[in-house]
Formats: structure tokens, sequence, C-alpha cells
């Protein structure tokens, strides 16, 4: 079992966790340098503190790191 960890909580960090999600990737958590709780679920994505990660990923065989970027409108060819 492995866990999908998306590093920063930017811009697209939400588009990459869908992205995840929609190939049926069932670990997928976004790792937030600024929370001050272990965990926090807002819109159905589950982001998570560093020291929380360091725990979390003990749980697993393997982990596989994204990382964040920033994206541009109509980046996704869906220009309002």
């Amino acid at each position: 079992m492995h866990i999908n960890i998306i590093l920063g909580n930017l811009i697209d960090s939400s588009a990459r966790f869908k992205e995840l999600k929609n190939a049926g990737e069932e670990f997928t958590v976004v790792l937030d340098y600024d929370l001050t709780v272990d965990e926090s679920y807002k819109n159905d994505i589950q982001y998570i503190s560093p020291e929380y990660a360091g725990r979390l990923i003990k749980e697993f065989v393997s982990v596989r790191y994204f990382k964040s970027l920033y994206i541009y409108p109509g980046m996704y060819n869906e220009i309002n």
C-alpha cells in the first residue's frame, strides 16, 4: 500500500489532488507546512502537518511525493 503526498498547499494543490483521485489513487494527502494541528479536512481533501507526515508515512510500504506548482488561468482550458 502506498501514499501520495503533495508537497505544499499552493494554488494548484487541489487540482493535483483531484487528478490523483481520478486516476484511482486511494491515499492522497496535501502537506501543509503552515498547519498547526496534525490534520484537517476541507472540500474532501486531507491536509497534514509535517510532524504528522513523519508519523504517517511509516504506516505505508511506499511514498510518492508530488511537488505543488503554481498554475495560471487557462492551464486546463477552462477559462470563463
